[in-house]
């Protein structure tokens, strides 16, 4: 994600300096329009979203299979899965897609906001384009949260916990259609960073495996960077 951050960056840049006859920024004059980021970012994404697809699907079906691992060694029974699972294969692709959707999204949202401001108090394309630096910095090596080191980092932790759950989940709805009674338990981290909601779901304790949780989430992870892992087991007495 670094490398891809990075290369979003170059990509962006280029395009930027297309524009530079527009900077310094004079009253009621737009550095760029919304428009034409909006057309820098369609460039982008063409020139890095199959890169990302492809970093996010590696990641995630790891970390699928070792959640629906998990899964199969919560129940206790001997069967086999693979990543061939049509079930599994629907959801790697779409969660993909959906979250180079979602990333581009947000650095698009994050660029128009630097060039508000750019337009607000009339900076130097200089100055701008080295905003614009900083910020794909950020992404890179910055520290969004204590526990993450950078955007780059919080993708790739968040969509593999997403992927985690989903295997663990998938696994854990399979045997309930075949008559399994399956019990959930929301664990947090046990530290200080534990969020509120996090904490209350955690002090229910085993739950029915297809009831939602306090905060209204199946399982974690309950936000980007969400540290919290889902317990499963077959119910005490159940079939």
């Amino acid at each position: 994600m670094q490398r891809i951050f990075a290369q979003q960056e170059t990509v962006f840049l280029a395009e930027m300096k297309k524009h530079r006859d527009s900077f310094p920024v004079e009253e009621a004059q737009e550095s760029i329009s919304d428009k034409e980021l909006s057309r820098i970012m369609k460039k982008v994404t063409i020139e890095t979203a199959k890169d990302m697809e492809t970093a996010i699907l590696g990641a995630t079906g790891v970390a699928f299979q070792s959640g629906a691992t998990e899964g199969i060694s919560a129940i206790g029974v001997d069967i086999a899965f693979d990543l061939k699972n049509p079930r599994a294969v629907d959801f790697l692709t779409k969660n993909a897609a959906s979250h180079v959707t979602e990333i581009t999204e947000t650095t698009r949202a994050r660029m128009a906001t630097i060039l508000t401001q750019a337009t607000d108090e009339g900076w130097s394309y200089n100055h701008t384009a080295k905003e614009i630096k900083d910020r794909w910095e950020e992404f890179r090596i910055g520290k969004p949260q204590q526990h993450i080191a950078s955007r780059a980092h919080l993708v790739a932790v968040t969509e593999s916990a997403n992927a985690y759950e989903a295997g663990n989940k998938l696994v854990i709805d399979e045997m309930t259609a075949v008559g399994l009674e399956m019990e959930k338990r929301w664990l947090d981290s046990g530290d200080d960073l534990v969020s509120d909601e996090c904490a209350a779901n955690g002090a229910e304790g085993w739950i029915p495996a297809d009831q939602a949780h306090k905060s209204g989430d199946m399982h974690p992870p309950r936000f980007p960077g969400c540290r919290c892992d889902e317990l499963y087991r077959r119910k005490a007495g159940g079939e």
